[in-house]
């Protein structure tokens, strides 16, 4: 009786431990075809994301774009790879109104824009985004070289031109980061390509301390993660750049701004 109540015990526990094993099996599989599914369509989904403001909204400024300068960047990570290069904007003219300090610059002085300090934080007050910026060094990680991953913070490439500077400069941040728990600074960055199409203008602020600098989007891209490089036409731009779409996270979101207007600090 006892080894029949034992055998007994003991197909019972096989049994309840073979249905959990299915039963764990199938979340997974449900899950793995839900995730699959969700990234499917978050991909489908990224041509709306291409949005150019040279088609919707004059931009306040008649500038002349400089010189590309040539820059000297290692390929050392797959997020540098390939930029479409300029977004056409050819801004001319002008009719919204400077915030509080602001005057425009004249980029037809050659003395407009020198050499400034590198910026130390940076806003977008239409999407509630304010963050520190930190200057991003290379670590060696045996294998290969990469930058480092910028932890609560805007991470500015150090081989662009800084923010105010008569060239291209490139800022990366994380729109969320749920596993390496190292912020969301750009956590509204994908709301720019719709706020565009309905016309709205959209503003980002440098400051380094001394001066602050107000660029205007004028285009949003999206590009997979093997497609992007550190290029640019030269003209006096900034471009943001965060990992897209959520939870997928092999695309690149890359807004384009010019800069349009400057203020110093009192």
């Amino acid at each position: 009786m006892i080894l029949r109540d034992g055998v007994r015990r003991f197909w019972t526990r096989t049994r309840i431990a073979g249905a959990s094993l299915v039963l764990a099996g199938g979340i997974l599989i449900g899950v793995g075809g839900a995730y699959y599914g969700y990234a499917s369509s978050a991909r489908s989904d990224l041509d709306k994301y291409n949005v150019s403001a040279a088609e919707l909204v004059p931009v306040l400024v008649n500038r002349q774009p400089a010189p590309a300068p040539i820059l000297s960047i290692p390929s050392i990570i797959p997020e540098l790879s390939l930029y479409s290069g300029y977004s056409g904007f050819d801004p001319s003219a002008v009719e919204n109104v400077l915030p509080d300090g602001f005057v425009l610059i004249d980029f037809t002085d050659e003395n407009a824009l020198s050499p400034v300090a590198a910026a130390t934080s940076i806003s977008i007050p239409d999407l509630e985004i304010q963050a520190s910026v930190m200057e991003l060094s290379i670590q060696d990680l045996g294998d290969r070289r990469a930058y480092e991953t910028p932890d609560s913070a805007v991470g500015h490439i150090p081989e662009t031109l800084d923010a105010g500077e008569n060239g291209d400069g490139w800022y990366f941040g994380h729109m969320e980061s749920p596993l390496m728990g190292e912020g969301s600074v750009f956590r509204n960055l994908h709301l720019i390509p719709e706020l565009l199409t309905n016309g709205e203008e959209v503003q980002i602020f440098t400051d380094n301390g001394t001066e602050q600098f107000l660029y205007q989007v004028t285009a949003t891209r999206v590009v997979h993660e093997d497609d992007i490089t550190l290029d640019g036409d030269g003209s006096p731009s900034i471009h943001l750049v965060s990992c897209f779409p959520r939870l997928v996270y092999d695309h690149r979101l890359i807004v384009d701004a010019t800069l349009i207007a400057r203020k110093t600090s009192s």
